[in-house]
């Protein structure tokens, strides 16, 4: 350990050499070249050559901080130590109120194993710091890059005390503190600074997301949390980074408890309760979510009660239709609720979101497209609704006209969502669906020219499809004769987007049958796994999945199986430990996949890592 620290304190005297010699304040009789010409000598290990400058130019100007650094670095790197403690007491006695020169040489003790005259030195060092902030902050610096900690930290302390500003140096305290791996008042610290400088609290997040990593870690945040509350009730801050703490744990249910109490002591208008909702659905915890909203909904009518009861039904709807058992007795009394809520509020701008929803609902899951295209019709009619849900509602009813394969229809909705966002996701999201319409109809040429284009999206999730379906494209045309069996694979995948799945599994069957053993023969027992999730058969999809690693584990398709196989077993067989091993395959074995990135941040979710 000594040897590594007697290295280490090489390394950071030798490091100041690199300072710029046009940057340094030197006497103007001074020649600079020979500051750049010693400068490179020791860059270049010529330690010898260096030392000769140097020496001479510390000798010309006696007391400059600047050449006697220098100069004792080039010592130590000689090792010199005799020498180098020689010239610091030569500085000491020039001025015996600088602590930095106290420092240096407790370091020279400390590389000759001299522990006792180091701590000497060092606690000399220490009792001169007054209020010179600038000094206190470079003095602590150097005990922390030589890995003295406590040192440093009393420092710090030290010169708050002089000073009588408690609020300085907390930040740089708890660095220090985090350096010595003492968690307990590293927390302590970055709390205290969140108090003195609110505006700076994102930085202490920061902090925590990268470097807290397990329950321990955690539990000593959220204790000190919990004193700091009871201590200082009136304090907002605490009770807002608990709530950011069980919401970064994924732990809604108690992020809830706080923000509701937070909303009844500040009377509030529910919108952090609102908005707490509204991140559980995107963490998928929709009973937190639900209650959340209905906390907002008894409050009574306000800014939120609206907004509420819609996402109310969104969590509502998520949670049904994301079971793996979910009933069309489940499904229908969604439905009502959704009449009920568009009944109460009308079918206006404030409900067209909700409306929206509710088409989906009619359409995905009561095959009902006739129903659903009336009440997007509707979205799309009215004059105050934004301008996005309309874009939004009109890629919707796209999708719906091709599923009554109404290809017309839907191509002349796309394009219009292409033209009137262009710059958008929404448009970029349009000419995909074009391309894959092309594909669905046999024009392969121009669905390539199109995704082409795509291919370079900003947007990552329309990017990785528009590669996916190019390169299928790619591997697959021109490998017959004809593109016969290529426009049938496209038919089966239409006729599966339609719902009419029994024809679409007579296709691919016939595929099979004719073509034995063709190249798309992997590409059909994922489609097939696919068909068999659409009808919630999930032990079915997993065992086409399976078949497919097994006869296919070197082709392009494996990692999407794989993913697939983490999706199923992550969402509807509840088996997370199942669900990490695919994630953790696919990021292992399969580098270069499209999905790496998002089985990465699964796997790391999974595991309980805090994510920015």
């Amino acid at each position: 350990m000594k040897l590594f620290k007697y290295i280490f304190s090489l390394i950071i005297l030798f490091s100041t050499l690199t300072v710029d010699a046009q940057t340094i304040s030197v006497r103007p009789n001074q020649d600079a070249q020979d500051i750049k010409l010693a400068q490179q000598y020791y860059k270049n290990g010529e330690y010898e050559k260096a030392l000769a400058i140097y020496e001479k130019l510390y000798q010309d100007n006696l007391g400059n901080d600047y050449y006697y650094r220098n100069y004792l670095n080039t010592l130590v790197a000689l090792k010199e130590l005799d020498l180098a403690e020689k010239l610091i007491n030569e500085q000491i006695g020039r001025n015996r109120n600088k602590p930095s020169y106290y420092v240096d040489l407790g370091n020279i003790y400390n590389q000759k194993e001299n522990e006792s005259a180091a701590k000497e030195q060092f606690d000399k060092a220490t009792k001169l710091i007054t209020t010179n902030k600038n000094e206190a902050r470079n003095v602590a610096n150097t005990f922390t890059q030589i890995e003295e900690y406590d040192y440093a930290i009393a420092v710090y302390e030290q010169a708050r005390t002089a000073s009588g500003r408690p609020e300085m140096f907390l930040y740089e305290l708890a660095n220090v503190y985090a350096k010595k791996g003492d968690f307990k008042n590293t927390v302590d610290k970055y709390l205290e600074y969140s108090k003195h400088f609110p505006k700076n609290v994102q930085i202490v997040k920061n902090y925590f997301q990268r470097n807290f990593k397990d329950d321990q870690q955690y539990d000593i945040l959220q204790k000190q949390l919990y004193k700091r509350i009871q201590q200082e009730p009136d304090q907002i801050l605490y009770p807002e980074l608990l709530i950011w703490l069980f919401t970064q744990k994924k732990d809604f249910e108690n992020a809830i408890i706080q923000v509701k109490a937070l909303d009844k002591r500040f009377k509030e208008d529910g919108n952090r309760v609102y908005k707490l909702g509204q991140s559980a659905i995107t963490e998928t915890q929709y009973e937190a979510a639900a209650e959340a909203f209905d906390y907002v909904i008894e409050k009574g009518p306000g800014k939120y009660y609206i907004p509420a009861r819609s996402e109310a039904l969104r969590a509502n709807k998520l949670k049904i239709t994301e079971k793996p058992d979910y009933t069309q007795e489940d499904i229908d009394d969604l439905e009502v609720r959704y009449a009920e809520f568009i009944q109460e509020f009308g079918r206006n701008a404030n409900s067209a979101a909700t409306m929206r929803d509710y088409a989906l609902l009619k359409a995905f899951y009561q095959y009902d497209l006739n129903e659903a295209i009336n009440i997007l019709d509707e979205v799309v009619a009215m004059p105050t609704a934004s301008k996005g849900l309309k874009a939004q509602a009109k890629l919707d009813l796209g999708d719906f006209y091709l599923m009554k394969n109404e290809v017309w229809e839907a191509v002349l909705l796309y394009s219009q969502v292409d033209k009137a966002m262009k710059d958008d996701i929404l448009g970029e999201l349009a000419r995909f669906k074009n391309a894959k319409l092309s594909y669905y109809n046999g024009d392969f040429e121009w669905s390539q020219t199109q995704l082409s284009v795509l291919k370079a999206s900003t947007t990552e999730l329309i990017s990785n499809d528009a590669i996916d379906l190019s390169v299928f494209i790619t591997d697959h045309l021109g490998l017959d004769t004809t593109n016969t069996t290529m426009e049938m694979y496209a038919r089966a995948d239409l006729l599966f987007v339609q719902n009419k799945i029994d024809k679409a599994l007579a296709t691919l069957d016939s595929i099979e049958r004719i073509y034995p053993g063709h190249a798309l023969s992997d590409d059909i027992l994922l489609q097939r796994s696919k068909i068999e999730m659409k009808r919630r058969n999930h032990d079915k999809a997993i065992s086409y999945l399976n078949d497919l690693l097994e006869d296919f584990s070197e082709e392009i398709l494996a990692d999407n199986a794989i993913f697939m196989l983490g999706e199923i077993h992550q969402f509807h067989k509840k088996d997370l430990k199942k669900a990490m091993e695919y994630y953790q395959t696919l990021i292992l074995d399969h580098t270069g996949s499209l999905f790496t990135v998002e089985a990465r941040k699964r796997f790391r979710k999974l595991r309980g890592d805090l994510l920015n």
